[in-house]
């Protein structure tokens, strides 16, 4: 076994989607210190990407309920695949202001949020918006 398969097995057993009842408590450790080390972040985000490439990753992520990947973050795809999903509730109005935020809340505190932040503004000011839109044409009736 190579060192890259170790770290794809590390990280595949923390990720919702291909860890099946396969997490062993060091193995989170080992990469959350990574994840925390200043000296070390840029080798995690170019392995994480690389081994997200690797295990598909985005495609798994496709047909994912929000809700099982909402505490994942070991992988960029996982923000990109919940702004997505935000984004698209709020346009067939399938999500209230409420749940959004408390959705954003929940990612506030992982890895890639400070990356992807300027996306979650830009979904909690829409969901205001549409809240404030919505109050206009009720009181227009």
């Amino acid at each position: 076994m190579s060192i890259y398969d170790f770290l794809m097995d590390v990280f595949s057993r923390n990720f919702s989607l291909t860890k099946k009842g396969r997490s062993i408590k060091e193995s989170g450790i080992l990469l959350s210190v990574w994840k925390d080390t200043l000296s070390h972040q840029e080798s995690f985000k170019k392995v994480s990407d690389k081994i997200g490439g690797d295990l598909k990753v985005t495609d798994l992520l496709e047909n994912a309920l929000l809700d099982s990947i909402i505490d994942d973050d070991i992988f960029q795809a996982i923000d990109k695949r919940i702004i997505h999903e935000l984004a698209a509730r709020l346009i067939n109005q399938q999500i209230r202001v409420p749940a959004l935020n408390e959705f954003i809340k929940k990612r506030e505190n992982k890895y890639w949020y400070p990356t992807y932040k300027d996306f979650y503004t830009c979904l909690e000011h829409a969901g205001q918006m549409s809240e404030k839109i919505d109050a206009a044409i009720g009181q227009k009736d």
